[in-house]
C-alpha cells in the first residue's frame, strides 16, 4: 500500500483536530482563572482540565500530522517554495509577509 493513498485522510483528520482545538482554545480563554476556577467549572459535561487535556493532546497529533503532511505532499510544496523570482504572486512571499505582520501586531499590541 502506497503512503500517498492517505493524503485525504491526513488532510480530513488534521482539518477536524484544528477545528476541534480552535473550539478548545476559545472555550479556555472564556473560563475563570485562578486556583478556583478548575473545581465548580463544567461546560458539555467536560472540567476546564479535560478541556485541557483534549486541547494538547490533539494540537499534538495535530503537529504530528503536519510533518506527516509534509512528507506526502513534499514535491507540491518544494513547487511553492521555489524561489526564482520573489514576485507579487509567489506564495512564500505572501506566506513571510502575512506571517511577519502577525508577528509585528502581537509584539505590538500583545500584553
Amino acid at each position: 500500500m502506497s503512503l500517498h493513498r492517505l493524503r485525504p485522510y491526513t488532510t480530513v483528520i488534521m482539518m477536524i483536530a484544528f477545528l476541534i482545538v480552535v473550539v478548545t482554545g476559545i472555550i479556555l480563554f472564556f473560563a475563570p482563572h485562578g486556583p478556583g476556577g478548575m473545581r465548580q467549572w463544567i461546560v458539555l459535561g467536560l472540567s476546564k482540565h479535560q478541556f485541557k487535556d483534549i486541547h494538547v493532546y490533539l494540537g499534538t497529533f495535530g503537529v504530528l500530522l503536519v510533518f506527516f503532511h509534509l512528507y506526502l505532499n513534499w514535491k507540491a510544496i518544494k513547487k511553492y517554495l521555489c524561489c526564482r523570482s520573489l514576485c507579487r504572486k509567489h506564495p512564500a512571499t505572501w506566506g513571510i509577509g502575512i506571517c511577519a505582520c502577525l508577528v509585528i501586531a502581537a509584539v505590538q499590541f500583545g500584553t
